[in-house]
C-alpha cells in the first residue's frame, strides 16, 4: 500500500518534472525565435553578398574596358610614332644654298599689303599704359 509521505513525493516529483518542461519548452521557444531572427539576417546578408558581387563584377568589367580601351590607344599611339619615324627618315628635299641666294627676301611681304606699308608704332606709351592699366 502506498502511504501519504509516497504520493507526496511522488507529487512533488510531478511539479518538478512539469516545470522542468514548461522551462525547456520556453528555451525551446526562444531558441526557435532565434533561429528566425538569424535565417532572416542571413537571407539579408545574402543579398548583400549578391549585390557586392554584382557591384564589383561591374567594377571589374569597367576596369577591364578601361584597360583595353587603354591598350588601343597605346597601339594606337605607337603606329603614329612609327609612322612619324618613318617620315622622319624619309629624304627630304633640301634647298641648296644657290636657291636660297635667288631668294629675295622682300618678295616674302608683297608691295601693296598692310604689313609692308605698316610704319612702327610712333606711341610706344599706349602699348605700356594699356599694359600698366590692370588697376
Amino acid at each position: 500500500m502506498l502511504t501519504v509521505e509516497q504520493i507526496k513525493l511522488l507529487e512533488s516529483r510531478v511539479l518538478k518534472a512539469v516545470e522542468r518542461i514548461s522551462s525547456l519548452q520556453n528555451e525551446n521557444q526562444r531558441l526557435r525565435d532565434g533561429l528566425s531572427q538569424y535565417e532572416r539576417r542571413i537571407e539579408e546578408l545574402e543579398v548583400l553578398i549578391s549585390e557586392f558581387r554584382d557591384g564589383q563584377k561591374a567594377i571589374e568589367e569597367g576596369i577591364l574596358s578601361t584597360l583595353k580601351r587603354l591598350d588601343v590607344l597605346e597601339d594606337e599611339i605607337a603606329v603614329d610614332d612609327g609612322a612619324a619615324e618613318q617620315v622622319a627618315a624619309a629624304p627630304v628635299d633640301s634647298v641648296t644654298e644657290a636657291e636660297t641666294a635667288d631668294i629675295d627676301e622682300t618678295a616674302a611681304v608683297p608691295e601693296g599689303s598692310p604689313a609692308a606699308d605698316e610704319e612702327p608704332d610712333e606711341n610706344p606709351e599706349t602699348e605700356s599704359e594699356s599694359e600698366l592699366d590692370i588697376f
